[in-house]
């Protein structure tokens, strides 16, 4: 009996440790995607804000905009054309210091952050994103409007060490508005006046409906 009563405690302790693993596994899967993705905002917020300036020389910015695939994070809309931008927040490695630890190479289809890691996702995102904005502006407006993909890296130096392809991702600081002004200009003003209406009628009514 007393053999039994052991092997039944036992049986307890390792049933409560087990418990307690597991509640422990799932506190920390929730804290670290809970971290990802306040990261992941302030990488949004940090964008947001150094393409504001761009609002006092005529252009449009939208933000959070519902589409099928998921939101697109920022859609510009000027002179030069639509841009949709969708910004990729990563830190930094600690023990890189200054300018070096903050070099970030795009190749024209995969970005190769100091300290060695090599991403293809962010470029392909914004790729889908500003081909499915296109296809539903075309539907909208009536005529083919071209979207423009961009990679946003805020607190990042970007090097291109690739000549751009026509309808290639862009990959840039933010804070570096000399793309946006530098390109020739891509359509009407009255066409862009449409398609300002047009998105902005979605930023106000977010609903998935409207993406048909």
């Amino acid at each position: 009996e007393r053999i039994q009563l052991d092997g039944t405690m036992v049986f307890v302790v390792l049933l409560i440790l087990g418990g307690l693993s597991w509640s422990l596994w799932k506190t920390l899967k929730i804290l670290r995607t809970a971290t990802i993705t306040r990261r992941g905002f302030e990488g949004e917020l940090a964008t947001a804000q150094l393409l504001t300036p761009l609002l006092a020389d005529g252009w449009q910015l939208f933000h959070d905009l519902p589409m099928k695939r998921g939101n697109i994070d920022h859609v510009l809309v000027g002179p030069t054309g639509v841009y949709a931008v969708e910004t990729k927040y990563r830190s930094k490695r600690l023990s890189l210091k200054g300018k070096e630890g903050a070099q970030a190479e795009y190749d024209g289809s995969a970005i190769r952050f100091a300290g060695g890691a090599t991403e293809h996702l962010p470029v392909q995102q914004a790729q889908a994103v500003a081909n499915e904005l296109s296809k539903w502006l075309h539907g909208k407006v009536g005529e083919p409007v071209s979207v423009q993909p961009v990679v946003a890296l805020p607190g990042w130096f970007v090097k291109t060490t690739q000549r751009h392809v026509n309808g290639q991702p862009y990959v840039i600081n933010p804070k570096a508005h000399g793309l946006f002004h530098s390109r020739p200009q891509q359509m009407e003003a009255t066409l862009r006046v449409r398609i300002t209406a047009a998105i902005r009628e979605l930023a106000i009514r977010p609903n998935p409906a409207n993406t048909q």
